[in-house]
């Protein structure tokens, strides 16, 4: 339509210069044209040559095309859309997952006014997010357990220590009501067939296999006797010779308990010999049980000559009863840690054969000194119970 009526503008407009010229023309032209018989015609030329200019006209005609490009900006805005969807998947790998999908929720609805550029600072907040929750969650799990471990090397060494002074003695009594030490007699003599022993009571029912009996005169030469396994019943007593004077002395490991007839055996009690003749137990002395596990089930502190200190031959008792009295088996009369003031004073027995350090009777064992007497000659029992 444009070009129709650019054609009409111009037809009209050399319509009037033609008419202008017709009219200028003198009456003599027309004659001469009138004679000749030519017609005025010629001006059609003229009229070819404005429609050189139409190529003109036509240039703002590709205008309007340029104009089209302001659509394209609709995509760019989906675009704008679709970036935080894609976020989403990035922000549920996170462990909170609440809290960033409400943020996209809000970031998304005041991003359709900002410009697209302004997504930038969006994803440095987020990273600085992913960061800061990936290290609050370290940082609590290294709370976690660095409390328990600083709590527990703080806490727990203390109470190891003290559980081991507590529990010790705890575990020593529940082992204690298999075993204990009933009896001593110090004296040797090859003569009359007379060996030392230790008499030990059976209160639990069990075996013996582990249990290990310990007399430490000797800083360097300890000797141990372990108890064969053999099964005990509650009550009954074990009598241990410390020597082998006879052949008759035999090993009582089952059932029947009359297999033995050395000197002071007992045949209503289990009877056990160590071999050889050397003298192993003194007045002053210091014996002790011990279980499989090595924890202490009983002891007694035995002193000939009770003074401040130990003299320099028996210098590491004083170890020794340290041990002891952290584990709760040997104290003072008042509980305290003891000295040899402490121990069971046997100056009384001498020489003889026939006396022997005895336990109370029925007496609850207090790990104390107080807890034994000096049985005199003729109150010695080996095998029954103490007079």
């Amino acid at each position: 339509m444009k070009h129709v009526i650019l054609w009409v503008m111009i037809i009209s407009l050399l319509g009037v210069v033609g008419g202008c010229e017709v009219d200028t023309m003198s009456n003599e032209q027309l004659a001469g044209s009138s004679e000749e018989g030519g017609e005025p015609e010629v001006v059609l030329p003229e009229v070819e040559t404005p429609e050189v200019e139409t190529p003109e006209v036509e240039t703002p005609e590709i205008a309007p095309p340029k104009t089209m490009p302001p659509e394209v900006e609709t995509p760019e805005i989906k675009q704008t859309e679709k970036r935080p969807h894609e976020k989403k998947p990035l922000v549920k790998k996170t462990h909170k997952k609440r809290t960033h999908e409400t943020k996209p929720s809000q970031e998304g609805e005041t991003e359709e006014e900002i410009p697209p550029d302004e997504e930038k600072p969006e994803v440095e907040p987020e990273e600085g997010e992913n960061q800061v929750e990936i290290e609050a969650p370290d940082v609590e799990t290294q709370e976690d357990v660095d409390t328990p471990t600083q709590g527990g090397d703080g806490e727990t060494e203390t109470p190891v220590d003290e559980a081991e002074e507590v529990e010790t003695p705890h575990e020593a009594e529940l082992a204690q009501c298999m075993l204990e030490i009933n009896e001593l007699q110090t004296e040797l003599s090859t003569i009359v067939k007379h060996a030392e022993y230790i008499e030990f009571k059976v209160t639990q029912s069990g075996n013996l296999d582990g249990v290990s009996f310990h007399i430490m005169y000797e800083a360097n030469n300890h000797f141990i006797y372990n108890f064969p396994a053999v099964d005990v019943s509650s009550g009954e007593y074990i009598t241990l010779h410390l020597q082998t004077l006879e052949s008759v002395c035999v090993n009582e490991l089952g059932e029947n308990l009359s297999l033995s007839s050395g000197n002071e055996s007992c045949h209503t009690a289990r009877d056990l010999w160590v071999s050889g003749t050397a003298e192993l137990l003194h007045k002053t002395d210091i014996v002790y049980l011990q279980d499989v596990n090595g924890r202490f089930i009983d002891a007694i502190i035995l002193n000939e000559k009770p003074s401040e200190t130990w003299n320099k031959n028996q210098a590491h008792f004083s170890e020794i009863t340290e041990k002891l009295f952290n584990a709760g088996m040997w104290l003072s009369a008042d509980g305290g840690k003891p000295t040899p003031f402490d121990a069971v004073n046997t100056s009384t027995i001498g020489t003889s054969i026939h006396k022997s350090v005895s336990r109370h009777k029925d007496r609850e064992n207090s790990h104390t000194a107080t807890d034994w007497y000096i049985a005199e000659a003729g109150y010695s029992t080996p095998g029954l119970a103490n007079k």
